[in-house]
């Protein structure tokens, strides 16, 4: 093999050399390998933010939609009950303080 780094280094810079010379070249390192990379970036890109907006707007209207129908299903009407003693549905603690049954 060799006997230290400089016979190494100039190992490889010889056959630099000679393929650098040489006319039947490798096609492998004249190729493109990652062709389209920009545009597949920019549509990963594009699609990771949509499904990110699109997930977080459904996210907020669900939770808008949920704290509505709650809002609406535990207010009471006042208006509408006029004749009915709320006061029966509480009990008196000894505290002074009134709780719901």
């Amino acid at each position: 093999m060799f006997n230290n780094d400089d016979d190494f280094v100039k190992g490889l810079w010889n056959k630099y050399d000679n393929y650098s010379k040489s006319k039947n070249k490798d096609k492998f390192y004249s190729k493109h390998v990652y062709k389209n990379t920009d545009f597949k970036l920019e549509i990963r890109t594009f699609s990771t933010f949509a499904i990110m907006f699109v997930a977080t707007c459904s996210i907020v209207y669900a939770g808008v939609v949920t704290y509505n129908y709650i809002q609406n299903k535990t207010s009471t009407n006042f208006n509408k009950n006029t004749d009915y003693d709320y006061s029966q549905d509480m009990i008196y603690d000894s505290d002074k303080v009134y709780y719901k049954k």
